[in-house]
């Protein structure tokens, strides 16, 4: 008896991360159950913020996805990478769409890891200068993204304390000139939704 393939009703997204610790954040996040289950999520790893639109536009044009997002830092004034990312996104639309897809940090992604801890906010990018921090709120020292510290950090992370992570995170800013700041819980709303409408919305809206 030949068996009818299976239809798939949930709704396929990817997120392109930057790099190595957007990417094992998002994991992390992913394994705590805090997103709907209305969504099939897959994540990429770009390894450079340079590396993501090339990334973006094949995935694109491959058609296999509902909706892209992008994760990534702003990195520092003037924000000249993260800048070219989102002139490259309008252009390859026509039109301006980047606010609704890429997600970003600023000054950089442990804003938002660091957020799960307690209240802070980071003013660099600097691993070094962020070390004490970085030690204080998770007990890692002299971090510098290396994989070993980055899984003893992810593993800190929980449903519990992604709630604190948002509470927190509503307190900044979503201008991505301000340091510190992030527009995340845009991101996180819509994949904690169970009314997966806003993915066709927004599919309009880019297309």
């Amino acid at each position: 008896m030949r068996r009818l393939p299976l239809i798939r009703t949930n709704k396929q997204i990817l997120i392109i991360c930057e790099g190595y610790e957007e990417y094992d954040y998002l994991d992390r996040l992913k394994k705590c159950e805090v997103w709907s289950k209305k969504y099939d999520i897959k994540l990429k790893n770009a390894k450079a913020l340079d590396n993501i639109l090339p990334h973006y536009q094949y995935e694109f044009q491959s058609g296999n996805y509902d909706v892209i997002f992008i994760f990534c830092d702003t990195e520092l004034e003037p924000y000249s990478q993260y800048g070219k990312l989102v002139k490259g996104i309008n252009k390859f639309h026509g039109k301006t769409v980047a606010r609704q897809i890429v997600y970003f940090g600023n000054p950089c992604t442990m804003q938002l890891i660091l957020s799960h801890f307690g209240s802070v906010r980071l003013t660099t990018n600097s691993k070094t200068a962020n070390a004490a921090q970085i030690k204080a709120m998770t007990g890692v020292s002299a971090y510098n993204a290396l994989e070993n510290q980055r899984a003893a950090i992810m593993k800190k992370i929980s449903a519990v304390n992604y709630t604190i992570m948002k509470t927190n995170l509503s307190k900044l800013s979503n201008d991505d000139k301000v340091v510190p700041s992030t527009n995340f819980l845009e991101l996180l709303h819509n994949l904690e939704n169970d009314d997966d409408g806003w993915v066709e919305r927004l599919s309009g809206n880019i297309i």
